[in-house]
């Protein structure tokens, strides 16, 4: 069984009531290998994630952010950013993107039921680029409105850039991003990008990835 998500440009709408039922399979059996402890299911769960490129993105968002939840649980030697890493595969900066936009939209009281089960049909990079305006209170109804009719990415983003003041050309728009190095630059429209610093990505020590999170979240930076 697959979900009817779409390419990374494309967005089909909402999901059926089958999918809907898939999904809630998907994360109790997430659940269960959490409460029993189980890193090799874990680990299997997360292969099946990536072999089914359809449903890589939505569902590897709920994926980690339910296991690093549910990590302390888990009595490991490892952190969670570690666990992820090395044994699954992604990067704290993926970690940090995925897990940031399924918290905000999905798990929080910022839209309302109507709307995440209207979102959770779209692909990832549309949701991540509605993350920082969900969590800022930036769209009004007529935003809302455009965004339900929204059949593209890009037009997600032009809907997002007018709610949050910006020029659809991004002539005045201050962008940061970070690399996987932790280098983080910064440019103005479409300026040339310049070296801020570098954050401390690998240590593997708790307190700073979860700083580095934080950092990541508020300022809005690309990754």
């Amino acid at each position: 069984m697959s979900l009817a998500l779409s390419s990374a440009d494309q967005m089909d709408g909402r999901m059926t009531d089958r999918e809907l039922e898939y999904m809630e399979r998907w994360r109790q059996t997430i659940l269960q290998a959490i409460e029993e402890k189980d890193l090799a299911s874990i680990v299997n769960l997360n292969d099946a994630l990536r072999s089914a490129a359809k449903l890589v993105g939505i569902q590897l968002a709920e994926f980690l952010y339910l296991l690093k939840s549910g990590w302390p649980s888990l009595d490991s030697d490892e952190t969670f950013e570690e666990f992820a890493e090395y044994k699954l595969g992604y990067s704290v900066q993926t970690v940090t993107k995925y897990t940031g936009t399924w918290e905000v939209i999905f798990e929080q009281d910022r839209i309302s039921e109507e709307r995440k089960q209207l979102l959770i049909g779209y692909p990832i990079g549309a949701l991540y680029l509605l993350k920082a305006a969900i969590q800022d209170g930036d769209l009004t109804e007529e935003h809302w409105a455009q965004i339900e009719q929204a059949t593209t990415k890009q037009e997600v983003r032009n809907v997002v850039r007018q709610a949050r003041g910006e020029q659809t050309s991004s002539s005045a728009a201050l962008r940061i991003r970070m690399d996987s190095r932790g280098i983080v630059s910064s440019k103005r429209g479409d300026g040339e990008w310049y070296v801020v610093g570098k954050l401390e990505t690998e240590t593997g020590i708790r307190e700073i990835n979860d700083a580095i999170d934080r950092i990541v979240r508020s300022a809005g930076v690309l990754i």
